[in-house]
């Protein structure tokens, strides 16, 4: 979509349903997958200088000084980690090497000269999501005053032709959000990183109320479709933060694409959302594909982007239901509180809130 914010942001205002055919064949033109925008000579190159911008542009927005680098805490979001930087060292020259942390934990702590490790999270879909509810928590304790939360993901044949034979691509390539005529995802990568501070630096700065985090033993690769679980995720991080889902004004939803989740997700929507319900409904995967382990980190981003910039975006492909009423393109003031819902293999289930509002 963009290699910044600040174009990303501006793409996403120009699409709407009019034009989102038109932007996925100029999306797809190397094979169905979301790419990020590069001239790099390899993926090792694209691996670490992408890392590296995204981690400087979000201190740099931040105003976090140099010398405070060191005693930042590091929390990192993702499913494939290196696997992109092994996969192309295996078919240059047949180097076998180990698919582990320590190559991205190893970089971070070398740029930024950290006094301690980063970690890193690696529970699917829900991988960023924990990162960064990990993070808040620790601000929270008193355990970290400053944190960098970093979600990434890069395209590997792995990742891709492991989605492939489970049949969970989407053969027109196209994201219809919960829609009961989604006949699958589309998967992308993306990098983002967000900073968390125990203090607010200006009047219109997001913080995290509260979450939850459920496991459903249903299956391995699919939800209960009643969405009991998802639903018990977004009920408690509503009930911890005081809150109703009246208080809501938008629902991110994780709409990975695939039709158990899409069916558990609705379902869940459905029990929570009531008739004085105002909430918008929105998701962002149909912009930039499902990013997997970094998609909340990466969705984070670009939503609370968009808000700060004075609009809702489009959710391209959606259908309004009787009770789920997707985002159209809405000029709004800076201030939200948002539910962010996320779902992902093994089961892990989390939902989180925030919100800029006093």
């Amino acid at each position: 979509m963009a290699n910044n914010k600040v174009d990303a942001i501006k793409k996403i205002e120009s699409l709407d349903n009019t034009n989102y055919d038109n932007y996925l064949k100029s999306v797809f033109k190397e094979k169905e997958f979301y790419f990020i925008n590069d001239n790099f000579k390899s993926k090792k190159e694209k691996f670490f200088t992408t890392i590296k911008n995204v981690v400087f542009d979000a201190l740099n927005d931040a105003n976090i000084k140099k010398e405070d680098y060191r005693t930042l805490s590091v929390y990192i979001g993702s499913t494939s980690v290196n696997i992109s930087v092994i996969q192309e060292e295996y078919k240059k020259n047949h180097k076998k090497n180990i698919v582990c942390n320590t190559m991205i934990i190893d970089y971070i702590t070398s740029l930024l000269n950290l006094e301690k490790s980063a970690i890193i999270f690696s529970t699917a879909c829900t991988s960023s999501a924990n990162a960064l509810i990990y993070a808040a928590d620790e601000i929270k304790q008193n355990n970290t005053s400053k944190a960098l939360v970093l979600g990434l993901e890069f395209f590997n044949d792995l990742t891709f032709g492991g989605f492939t034979s489970l049949m969970l691509l989407s053969p027109t390539s196209k994201y219809l959000p919960l829609s009961k005529d989604s006949d699958g995802l589309i998967l992308g990568e993306a990098c983002s990183a967000v900073v968390l501070e125990n203090k607010a630096k200006n009047l219109n700065d997001f913080y995290i109320l509260q979450s939850e985090n459920l496991f459903d033993n249903y299956s391995a690769t699919s939800s209960n479709p009643s969405g009991e679980v998802i639903y018990n995720t977004m009920f408690n991080s509503l009930k911890y933060s005081k809150l109703t889902i009246n208080d809501i004004d938008i629902i991110n939803t994780h709409s990975s694409g695939s039709p158990s989740s899409n069916e558990a997700e609705e379902n869940a929507l459905n029990q929570i959302i009531n008739s004085s319900t105002n909430a918008i409904v929105t998701s962002i995967k149909p912009f930039i594909g499902h990013t997997l382990g970094a998609c909340s980190v990466n969705e984070l981003v670009l939503l609370t982007s968009c808000i700060h910039s004075g609009f809702i975006p489009n959710t391209l492909g959606a259908k309004d239901t009787k009770k789920l009423k997707f985002s159209k393109y809405t000029k709004i003031d800076k201030r939200s509180t948002i539910l962010f819902t996320y779902n992902g293999f093994s089961g892990n289930n989390l939902s989180f809130i925030i919100s800029n509002k006093d």
